[in-house]
């Protein structure tokens, strides 16, 4: 699958620094998941967990001494799992998410005014199943397409969208109750020490299952962005920081994650570009001695003035 990253000639520059012609790679920062444009969608789960969970544990057939039904339909429970989701200071569950957000649009006016540097950057194209990290230090790697789904069709009880949510659900259940994740968490919790570690194995699990429908799932009022998501975690990262505007006053967590530089397939120029942008492009290729004759270079062919 090809997807496209909006950015700046600059941050192309920053995520070539390291880059050589022995290790050829690209940097790219990922924003930890709570921290996302979308904060309305970060909790998503947190209403309709409740409404499938049982249903799930039983077709399942998860023991009744596992099962976290009970503890999902508690909403003082529910709660305390919210605010430590809301709350990034916490750090109370030793794992965290990030994100990195791509679309499926290869030329897009909103987005070129969005993440595009208003039409001054580009668009970078990449082969999202090359685009493996360093497994040694993040895990469940997944890349999506982002579903979008209207409030009203979250609320309804339409059989269909009811299927369609349980499933969903069903199988983000699966995945962070997989075995070789419990396990992965066990010996994470118990070299920690702190005691406790089947009661941190549960939150940890209802934590995943709160946030991680609001990483996949969107509210329909984003969908023109066609969005694909690689999201991985990490326990106990380099964390950085950073700033999404100038004048912003709050810095947002992130973490940078090293690439290997042939996932990228083509660069998209943006429509108000200067005419000198593809020598720019080449150049910081040739300085670091990347050349790529297979790396595709195209002019946007949006009306942006």
């Amino acid at each position: 699958m090809l997807a496209y990253h909006y950015t700046t000639i600059d941050a192309l520059d920053k995520m070539l620094v390291e880059s050589n012609r022995d290790v050829p790679f690209f940097n790219m920062r990922a924003t930890q998941c709570n921290y996302l444009h979308d904060v309305a969608e970060n909790t998503l789960g947190r209403y309709l967990l409740p409404r499938y969970i049982s249903r799930i544990e039983q077709e399942l057939g998860v023991p009744q001494e596992k099962a976290l039904a009970g503890m999902v339909n508690d909403e003082g429970y529910m709660n305390f799992i919210l605010s430590g989701v809301k709350n990034f200071d916490d750090h109370w569950f030793g794992m965290e998410t990030f994100i990195l957000s791509f679309s499926e649009c290869q030329d897009s006016l909103n987005l070129w005014t969005l993440y595009g540097g208003a039409g001054t950057g580009l668009a970078l194209c990449f082969d999202m199943d090359l685009m493996q990290p360093d497994y040694s230090k993040y895990f469940n790697v997944s890349t999506k397409k982002c579903k979008y789904w209207s409030k009203e069709t979250l609320n309804s009880d339409n059989p269909m969208t009811d299927t369609e949510l349980y499933e969903e659900i069903k199988s983000m259940y699966q995945a962070v109750t997989n075995p070789k994740v419990l396990a992965t968490y066990g010996k994470i919790y118990e070299s920690e020490g702190g005691g406790n570690v089947r009661m941190r194995i549960v939150n940890t699990i209802v934590s995943n299952l709160v946030a991680d429908f609001g990483i996949f799932n969107k509210l329909d009022d984003w969908k023109d962005e066609k969005e694909v998501r690689l999201s991985l975690a990490a326990v106990t990262p380099d964390f950085i920081y950073y700033k999404r505007k100038e004048q912003d006053l709050d810095y947002v967590p992130a973490v940078e994650i090293k690439f290997p530089l042939h996932a990228l397939k083509g660069i998209v120029i943006g429509p108000k570009c200067g005419k000198n942008t593809y020598g720019m492009i080449q150049s910081l290729f040739y300085k670091r001695g990347l050349y790529n004759r297979d790396l595709q270079i195209l002019n946007s062919s949006c009306p942006l003035r």
